[in-house]
């Protein structure tokens, strides 16, 4: 198994009040930002923490982000995520969950990113990594995401 699915390990709801989007970066105006605290992977929204951040751009330095703000209106305390704007790739069989994640993968030798994304027919895209990134990953303590074997 050289490849895995990226899913985050507990979910947490995260009340939005409001989002607005300027330029360049995404503003998200929540009650308590509880529930976002302590997280390197939101799933939902396809989102890593800074930290998380850095260690992906050492596998593919060209990968875009963009930041994607978490504003409490209580506290005003702040929180920055960022949207991981990550390659699709399709391998030659994919093989899907009930729930439209991936399940499977097999893949061909030739050029094959060490991160990309998958979209089902249902619309749901799986994050895939290699092994390697994975391994970095798991050493290094992330929070709130685990690795699925998928080929």
């Amino acid at each position: 198994m050289d490849y895995f699915l990226v899913q985050q390990k507990e979910m947490r709801a995260i009340e939005i009040q409001e989002t607005l989007q300027e330029e360049n970066v995404t503003i998200c105006k929540v009650k308590n930002i509880g529930p976002v605290e302590g997280l390197d992977y939101i799933q939902k929204r396809n989102l890593v923490s800074n930290r998380f951040k850095e260690l992906l751009e050492l596998y593919q330095p060209k990968e875009k982000y963009q930041p994607y703000v978490y504003i409490s209106t209580e506290n005003q305390q702040e929180k920055t995520f960022w949207h991981w704007n990550i390659t699709e790739y399709q391998p030659k069989v994919v093989q899907y969950r009930i729930d439209g994640l991936v399940q499977s993968i097999e893949v061909d030798n030739g050029d094959i990113p060490r991160m990309f994304y998958i979209c089902s027919p249902k619309g749901i895209r799986s994050i895939i990594v290699h092994l390697s990134i994975a391994e970095s990953v798991l050493r290094r303590g992330y929070l709130g995401l685990e690795f699925v074997p998928v080929g």
